[in-house]
């Protein structure tokens, strides 16, 4: 995670963590542990078994297609279909179907 922007912060979790479906990867686990520690207004996760867990706890979740949605519509964003086909050719798991 080198060259990151500055306002980037990387942190994990400061417990231990609960326990997940074992669906989730380890990265999924740590989002969804530190947006709940942190009380956060809304996890970012495409994985759609991530977001089902996130509801489950209580966590709004936003995949990338929300939030580039969310840019365009607050004018951060400009041609929003653009975007959508630069990213078309990769697999956002959970939104892929729709693109």
């Amino acid at each position: 995670m080198e060259n990151l922007p500055g306002w980037v912060t990387v942190q994990s979790p400061q417990g231990p963590l609960p326990a997940f479906p074992v669906v989730l990867g380890p990265g999924e686990r740590e989002a969804i542990a530190l947006a709940q520690e942190l009380a956060a207004d809304v996890l970012l996760a495409d994985d759609e078994a991530a977001r089902r867990e996130a509801q489950r706890r209580n966590i709004s979740s936003q995949g990338t297609l929300g939030v580039l949605d969310l840019a365009a519509e607050h004018g951060l964003l400009a041609d929003l279909p653009a975007r959508y086909q630069a990213i078309e050719g990769h697999q956002l798991q959970g939104e892929q179907e729709t693109l």
